[in-house]
């Protein structure tokens, strides 16, 4: 380790989905995920291509929750804030399971 790097030795991100693999599938799965991870360049870029998809879809999700939050009466946020919620959700995970099943990330 560099004398001056702080933090974990490692991305947090691939230690927590080893550990999903482990608990999904047993401990030769959670190797097998690492392994990949260590050694296979087009994985990590989808995981984290995955990581900048949810990123963005959430920071969107706030800009439209504060311009409908000055916008529109008290009344009808909550229930457009639920439904906004929903069909973001729902896109951002039918988006994110076709990547993961195509490009063979899932654990």
């Amino acid at each position: 380790m560099d004398a001056g790097h702080i933090g974990p030795p490692a991305p947090v991100l691939p230690a927590r989905r080893r550990n999903h693999a482990i608990a999904k599938r047993g401990s030769v799965k959670g190797a097998a995920w690492a392994r990949r991870w260590a050694d296979e360049a087009a994985f990590r870029h989808g995981l984290r291509l995955l990581t900048s998809l949810w990123g963005t879809g959430l920071v969107l999700d706030a800009g439209i929750r504060l311009a409908r939050a000055y916008s529109l009466p008290g009344d009808e946020v909550p229930l457009l804030t639920c439904i906004r919620w929903y069909v973001l959700g729902a896109l951002l995970y039918v988006v994110t399971l076709i990547h993961a099943v195509r490009r063979k990330l899932l654990a």
